[in-house]
């Protein structure tokens, strides 16, 4: 399955590092859990850095009130 843009292009897959912030992943991508099952799929993603996220190890916002 891919990912299409308005004009009907391939959306490439994108990986941004966020400053005090999540890893934001954008486009047609798996994630595998460490049991190997596939998570939902999604569009966009956004994966903790900080490791005070209760939702790991998905971004929950916690990093907002540290950066402070």
């Amino acid at each position: 399955m891919e990912l299409l843009n308005k004009e009907g292009e391939e959306v490439p897959n994108v990986v941004t590092i966020r400053p005090n912030g999540p890893v934001v992943i954008t486009g047609n991508f798996t994630i595998i859990d460490e049991e190997g099952k596939e998570l939902e799929k999604r569009e966009r993603l956004s994966v903790c850095r900080c490791g005070l996220s209760k939702n790991m190890p998905f971004c929950d916002g916690a990093h907002k009130v540290v950066a402070r």
